[in-house]
């Protein structure tokens, strides 16, 4: 049950109503899993927007107009899903202790928004790096993703920077909404600024499901004082892989310039 996200529309085989077949359960929104492990998506192998070549109907979503948000003084919390368990995560956790501010990451493979609102069990491998600079991968061991309010009381960041979105992309534009605005609210009442970096440029991905997902942080963060990096903007994704991750010599090289451009516009430059 907690594969199934709210807002989906399902058709049960068997069900009154419905026509007994071993092909009618579908939810309204593809039924598809965009997570971040190794799994493909259902969705069309089309190449989503970039500024490396590709072609984007967004525009101005990566703004920061105010300086640097991130300072010496600053506590940062970066949650994400498995591009930030890999060099992109790695990447920008750096880039974000070299200001001289404390930074805690906690990456889960597969996490959407709502992982961090319910503790959901994590099965495909987590990666974190405490405050101290002490990591921990857990690889294909089971462990339930860590609560955002007991992250955000405990840890008392400043700053929430948010790198999620491939795990929404097969969600309705409501339940896309729920996740982001739940996540946010928490955020805003415990006085952080927020920083969210979008999902990248995918081969997998369809570039209608990312420019929905997109249209609504876009419609969110300007109410919560966000700031949103679209990293389609600075991602192509390489040839090769599994469509979605960023592996081997020219997606590793993707993924730290990925890292060094978000944090440039959450720096102001």
């Amino acid at each position: 049950p907690n594969l199934i996200l709210v807002g989906w529309d399902l058709t049960i085989p068997g069900a009154k109503g419905t026509e007994t077949n071993n092909n009618t359960t579908v939810a309204s929104n593809n039924n598809s899993s965009t997570s971040g492990n190794n799994s493909d998506s259902n969705s069309n192998n089309s190449t989503t927007s970039g500024s490396n070549g590709n072609t984007s109907s967004n525009s101005n979503s990566s703004s920061n107009s105010g300086g640097a948000i991130i300072t010496p003084d600053s506590r940062v919390l970066h949650i994400g899903d498995s591009h930030s368990m890999g060099i992109y995560g790695k990447t920008i956790d750096g880039l974000m202790r070299e200001t001289g501010a404390t930074v805690k990451t906690e990456a889960f493979g597969g996490a959407n928004p709502q992982w961090f609102m319910n503790g959901q069990l994590a099965v495909c491998g987590s990666y974190s790096k405490d405050e101290n600079g002490k990591e921990v991968t857990t690889g294909a061991n089971k462990i339930n993703t860590p609560l955002l309010s007991n992250m955000l009381s405990s840890y008392k960041p400043s700053v929430l920077v948010v790198s999620l979105g491939a795990n929404m992309l097969a969600s309705s534009e409501s339940a896309q909404r729920n996740m982001i605005t739940s996540l946010l609210d928490q955020a805003k009442a415990a006085g952080c600024q927020i920083v969210w970096v979008g999902p990248p440029d995918s081969r997998k991905l369809s570039d209608s499901d990312c420019d929905r997902l997109y249209k609504v942080l876009e419609s969110e963060l300007p109410k919560y004082n966000g700031v949103l990096v679209d990293s389609r903007k600075y991602t192509k994704y390489p040839s090769g892989g599994d469509g979605i991750h960023y592996w081997g010599t020219e997606g590793v090289a993707q993924a730290k310039n990925w890292a060094n451009e978000a944090m440039n516009v959450i720096q102001g430059k």
